[in-house]
């Protein structure tokens, strides 16, 4: 049995979109958050030699080959949840997240972007999940341009940005 190809790219904020979509906007992005959640958790390399090198990941469905073509990083996060009694947290795709750890952020050399470390379990996906261009406003007040470094004021603790390539 065949199995059905769908071809998906991932903006530098988080939107899941459809290869074939023209106009890309808040409108034509996917939003359900389950199916968000299912792609997202089943995300892995792609190691087919016809698809891959557009194509770097794969979220496989069944019967279905969920191909995904990131602008930046296969992970997003969008929305940084702060909480009193458990750690906070980086959430991306529908309703998945992440435990937050400023000690992991760092900017991109070359892009100005600002990265996340990502958990040793999802390492397969690479080794930082990118902070969209919102969330980084949010936290833009609480960036600290200390010497020649940038520090990250969370709670009552400074922490140094680091810097990727």
């Amino acid at each position: 049995m065949r199995s059905r190809k769908y071809f998906y790219t991932l903006d530098l904020n988080g939107r899941l979109f459809l290869e074939e979509t023209r106009h890309r906007n808040m409108t034509s992005c996917l939003k359900d958050e389950k199916f968000l959640d299912f792609f997202f958790k089943r995300l892995k390399p792609n190691f087919d030699s016809s698809t891959a090198s557009k194509y770097p990941f794969v979220s496989p469905c069944g019967n279905e080959l969920n191909f995904l073509a990131p602008e930046d990083t296969p992970i997003v996060f969008n929305k940084l949840m702060l909480n009193k009694s458990i750690p906070s947290a980086l959430q991306y795709a529908g309703r998945l997240a992440i435990e937050f750890d400023p000690r992991g952020l760092a900017f991109g050399r070359d892009s100005g972007r600002l990265y996340a470390r990502l958990p040793k379990s999802m390492v397969s996906l690479g080794e930082y999940g990118l902070l969209s261009s919102s969330l980084v406003n949010e936290l833009s007040s609480n960036l600290h341009f200390l010497g020649e470094k940038t520090h990250l004021r969370f709670g009552d603790s400074f922490f140094e940005v680091g810097e990727i390539d």
